[in-house]
């Protein structure tokens, strides 16, 4: 028997990430709202594990960018501005 998944809802601001050419990553905010796309760039870079400080540094950078009271402040500015 299948069963029926209901669709999550869609956030108009998403953390993406970026591949740089020196093998960083770079984090970013892609908002999507009626029909057009910006993109906000934080400075915030994950660097490739080479060393134990730079897994260490990613880590804390992930973990910087990922956590609520980072994003989300910046994610309601950006929702309360479009409306």
């Amino acid at each position: 028997m299948k069963t029926i998944t209901q669709p999550q809802a869609k956030e108009p601001v998403r953390i993406r990430f970026k591949k740089l050419a020196n093998n960083n990553l770079s984090i970013y905010l892609d908002t999507y709202i009626n029909g057009t796309r910006t993109h906000e760039f934080l400075h915030l870079y994950l660097i490739p594990e080479v060393t134990q400080d730079a897994h260490i540094d990613k880590h804390v950078t992930f973990h910087t960018a990922s956590h609520s009271k980072f994003c989300n402040p910046i994610k309601i500015s950006l929702l309360d501005s479009l409306q």
